[in-house]
């Protein structure tokens, strides 16, 4: 279950994540979590043409790697420079650990998140990606960014709209997607640990599932019947 608290200050009304119980959900789901294949990849990056924000929102979370959290948190200012464009290397500081991070979006991520902006009209103090909920009993909210359901109904659909069965898939897929080609082309499991902003290899082991990989194929390959 994913919850909210309205926090009111100055009678202007916040809408915020309920924090301990969404990192339970996380703990609970993100190890059994597929990242998506390169042919899904491409394959929604042309289906979401149509959809500035939907593709600017997918392709810079397969780029960036970053937790959902932290994704949805990304002003204009985050991504762009003095000037208003699209910068190939951003850092920002992670809500969990509050340690630096730093990503990289490549060309066609750069062109997707410009056009969003541009269309958009976005100032450079505001989210990249805004709830569209403007309004709660009667009062009128502060800009909010993207929630966490939002985010994940909008994952499903994509897949959705691939054929695929979403029961495997998850906001973390998209954090995953990259850190995982990464992982299979180098076996740099500590490149992939800097990339994603963990404090361990094990961490980024356990995350990426690379122990419970090498088990299963053990299992596969010792036939008992």
């Amino acid at each position: 279950m994913y919850t909210i608290m309205l926090i009111v200050v100055n009678n202007n009304i916040r809408v915020e994540p309920n924090t301990s119980e969404s990192r339970t959900y996380d703990q609970r789901t993100h190890m059994q979590k597929k990242p998506l294949s390169l042919k899904q990849t491409k394959a929604l990056s042309k289906i979401l043409l149509d959809k500035p924000r939907d593709r600017a929102l997918f392709h810079v979370g397969i780029d960036s790697m970053l937790r959902s959290s932290d994704l949805r948190y990304l002003t204009v200012n985050d991504v762009t420079d003095s000037q208003g464009v699209v910068r190939e290397e951003c850092s920002i500081t992670q809500q969990k650990t509050k340690k630096v991070v730093t990503f990289n979006l490549g060309e066609t991520t750069r062109e997707a998140l410009q056009t969003w902006i541009e269309v958009s009209d976005k100032g450079r103090n505001e989210y990249l990606f805004s709830s569209r909920t403007k309004n709660y009993g009667g009062k009128r909210l502060k800009e909010q960014p993207i929630s966490q359901v939002q985010y994940q109904r909008l994952i499903k659909g994509w897949l959705e709209s691939l054929g695929v069965a979403t029961d495997d898939y998850s906001t973390h897929s998209l954090r995953k997607t990259k850190a995982s080609a990464i992982y299979d082309a180098t076996k740099n499991v500590e490149a992939v640990r800097q990339l994603l902003g963990h404090s361990s290899v094990a961490a980024t082991s356990a995350y990426l599932g690379i122990e419970q990989a090498k088990a299963l194929d053990i299992a596969k390959n010792h036939r008992m019947f």
